[in-house]
């Protein structure tokens, strides 16, 4: 047994021997960077983005330094979204709203896509705050897009004067956009009772059906900037074109609705991905943004509740809980970008993404009851607020929410985008409700 003992103790000599050598010849990885440092590289873009304007460099700085802003209550910060949204609209004097504040160009352009469906947005607000200004501003974004409807029925492809030239310089019909500004029109028409919205709606609805293969694939109105051909993420267009199909009877627009929902179906993997829920993707093993997978969750949802079939909320309900529990697993980060199997490197979010996610856990939460969902929900909602800037001095910072966090990561960078606005304002409305209903239970 000595000999055994001595022998292992030797062994233990030479075991630390060799990592002392080993420090002096094989160095190990740098030591991290002190707390308060950041990486030149992005000093550097900064640069490229007017980083002497008010607010600013001071968003940069925030974010890059891992820093957050106070929490205040649900309708505070509702409050400040909405009076974003309405400076958004005003920039551009069309009662379009503008596609958002983007550090380096100033407020961009109208963007009709977006209008459509922040419409819904501010009839909901409307119908919680009372404030006269929201149904005006609904009233005159829905007149806007039937003003700019295109002979064919349908919307265009991008907006007009594009300071990055993404979309190209062509008027392009584009599906997509059609459906989501059909939204609008409908949720108008409902709350005004005016055929004008309707009618138009049906016009958009008799261009969409021509857009879908026999397969259920859209493979015409594609829009130009994303460079994918296959395009699941256009189940929220498909809402538009189902709730119209249910407010005039049409079984057509229904029927292709459906068509392409199976064929969304056929896409999700057991653990709840989503082939093709991307602006890039090539191949259906692409990686998923958050952002169009939330899409697809969404337009799923939706169409499941218009149409009253349950496989189509189930199905986003998977989408749903399975993102929920990569949120969770990270500690409440949900990174941009998702492998099909649910993997991420990232370490920036997308945060229109998130917000739709917060939606989404919100309104399953409550359909099934599932109080973990509701518990991610709220929590995303108040990391929200967190990014979201109360006291900036800068009218396009104040109040709205970027396309990334941190402002520089890979989504819509140094910009504050309108839809992140719709849905942050979606998502606190829901976790009002949310929060009020299980106080009275």
């Amino acid at each position: 047994m000595p000999g055994v003992i001595m022998a292992v103790r030797q062994r233990l000599r030479l075991g630390a021997k060799y990592r002392r050598l080993k420090g002096l010849y094989f160095p190990g990885p740098p030591p991290p960077p002190s707390q308060n440092t950041i990486d030149p590289w992005r000093l550097t873009h900064l640069e490229r983005h007017r980083p002497h304007a008010p607010g600013h460099a001071e968003i940069f700085l925030r974010d890059t330094q891992g820093l957050f802003e106070p929490i205040h209550d649900d309708l505070v910060h509702l409050d400040a979204t909405l009076d974003w949204l309405l400076r958004a609209q005003d920039a551009t004097g069309s009662a379009g709203f503008a596609v958002g504040y983007s550090f380096a160009h100033g407020w961009l352009p109208a963007y009709p896509e977006t209008t459509g469906y922040i419409i819904p947005t501010l009839w909901d607000a409307f119908a919680l705050r009372g404030d006269e200004r929201f149904r005006q501003s609904a009233i005159a974004a829905a007149d806007w897009e039937i003003a700019i409807q295109l002979p064919c029925g349908a919307t265009r492809a991008g907006y007009e004067g594009d300071p990055d030239g993404f979309w190209g310089k062509e008027l392009v019909p584009a599906a997509f956009n059609t459906g989501q500004v059909m939204q609008g029109w409908n949720r108008t028409f409902v709350e005004t009772g005016d055929s004008k919205y309707l009618e138009a709606a049906r016009r958009a609805a008799d261009f969409l059906v021509d857009c879908v293969d026999d397969r259920g694939v859209f493979v015409k109105g594609l829009s130009p900037g994303p460079t994918s051909r296959t395009r699941s993420y256009y189940a929220r267009a498909v809402y538009g074109l189902a709730w119209t199909g249910a407010l005039t009877g049409d079984q057509r627009y229904i029927d292709v609705s459906r068509r392409h929902l199976e064929w969304v179906l056929d896409q999700q993997r057991s653990n709840g991905w989503v082939s093709y829920a991307s602006f890039v993707a090539q191949d259906d093993g692409g990686e998923a943004l958050t952002h169009p997978l939330a899409y697809v969750a969404e337009g799923l949802l939706e169409c499941g509740l218009v149409l009253n079939e349950a496989k189509y909320v189930e199905a986003s309900r998977r989408i749903a809980s399975a993102v929920m529990h990569v949120c969770e697993k990270r500690g409440l980060f949900l990174p941009a970008m998702l492998s099909r199997r649910l993997t991420s490197e990232d370490r920036y979010s997308c945060l229109p993404g998130n917000a739709q996610f917060a939606c989404l856990w919100l309104r399953h939460g409550m359909l099934q009851r599932n109080l973990p969902m509701l518990n991610t929900g709220l929590k995303m909602v108040d990391w929200l607020k967190g990014v979201q800037s109360l006291q900036n001095e800068n009218p396009g910072i104040r109040g709205g929410l970027a396309g990334s966090w941190p402002i520089d990561g890979g989504y819509s960078i140094f910009i504050y985008v309108n839809w992140a606005a719709k849905f942050f304002a979606d998502s606190l409305m829901l976790a009002r409700s949310v929060r009020r209903r299980l106080l009275e239970s």
